[in-house]
């Protein structure tokens, strides 16, 4: 049975990622002077080669020629014969693209110069499947990076180039323009990443703040349970690591704890629950003066604690 030849590239035919190949385009002298077939574009493990590479109507042709002294090259001809395998997608790197007029009014945007590198046997057509693109340097490109790069070489050539792309300047909404701190239009993305960068260092600050406050009223609750009576003083740290991930249950255990030791002797309450000399006081002069009271407050005296911290944020709202 003779082993079918392989449809390379379509020429009418969209790809995946946006764009059509022009045959007329392709260039092919070092690839049919090593005209390697790769297992899934892995350069590591040829399986075979092409041979009689062509151009037949719209379409780019050739015919598979398997390494049958290779395991891998083997099985994979065994697919082929068999029918399992039918199609090839091409290694390729872009030189030129431009956007071209249809009939309709549309905007087609074609590769109009580019190589052929490697083809690999796979069992999806490579017009309708992720082809694989390479750098200059032979560095594999990732799908993300593909459409952004013949975008770019076809640029120039878009009748207006505002819209719908223009890799030349990047335009960001207003809300992120203002996250980031920059222009809403650039033509440098460089500008666009140091946004970004300290965007990132201010998160990673304010992440650091909250930690650090989270630790800090954690730690001031726990010492305020200790000397209270309710707390062992060896169970400090376990119960500031609590507080610190949930204080609303480590305060809840807390509270639920009796204290042991009577402050009845050393304060003199006010009418209300407070201190004597803190009777007056409102939620602003505790946080400033006394936040350990005010800690202490919330503890003993849960109602008072929430008028005064009503009262003083109601001001504010």
């Amino acid at each position: 049975m003779p082993t079918p030849s392989f449809v390379f590239n379509d020429e009418t035919v969209k790809n995946s990622h946006g764009f059509r190949l022009l045959n007329s385009g392709g260039r092919f002298e070092r690839f049919n002077d090593n005209p390697v077939m790769l297992d899934t574009h892995d350069p590591k493990s040829v399986i075979g080669k092409w041979g009689n590479l062509k151009v037949e109507g719209s379409k780019l042709i050739a015919e598979p020629v398997f390494d049958l002294d290779d395991d891998l090259g083997k099985r994979i001809a065994g697919k082929v014969e068999r029918g399992f395998l039918k199609a090839v997608s091409m290694g390729i790197y872009i030189e030129e693209a431009q956007y071209m007029s249809l009939p309709n009014g549309d905007l087609d945007l074609v590769v109009t110069a580019w190589e052929l590198l490697e083809g690999s046997v796979l069992g999806v057509p490579s017009n309708r499947s992720a082809l694989a693109f390479y750098s200059r340097e032979g560095t594999q490109l990732s799908a993300d990076q593909v459409l952004s790069t013949v975008q770019q070489l076809a640029a120039p050539t878009h009748p207006n180039p505002n819209l719908p792309f223009n890799m030349n300047k990047i335009v960001l909404s207003a809300e992120a323009a203002t996250v980031l701190g920059v222009a809403m239009e650039h033509d440098d993305p460089k500008a666009i990443n140091a946004g970004i960068m300290a965007l990132g260092a201010r998160a990673e600050k304010a992440e650091a703040d909250l930690t650090a406050f989270k630790k800090e009223r954690a730690t001031t609750m726990v010492d305020l349970a200790i000397a209270e009576g309710r707390l062992d003083a060896t169970r400090k740290e376990s119960f500031i690591s609590l507080a610190t991930d949930d204080f609303k249950q480590a305060s809840d255990i807390l509270a639920a704890i009796p204290a042991k030791q009577n402050l009845s002797g050393n304060v003199k309450q006010g009418e209300q629950g407070l201190a004597g000399d803190r009777a007056g006081w409102d939620w602003k002069r505790y946080e400033k003066e006394d936040p350990k009271g005010l800690e202490q407050l919330r503890m003993r005296n849960p109602e008072e604690y929430d008028r005064l911290r009503f009262a003083y944020k109601g001001q504010y709202s």
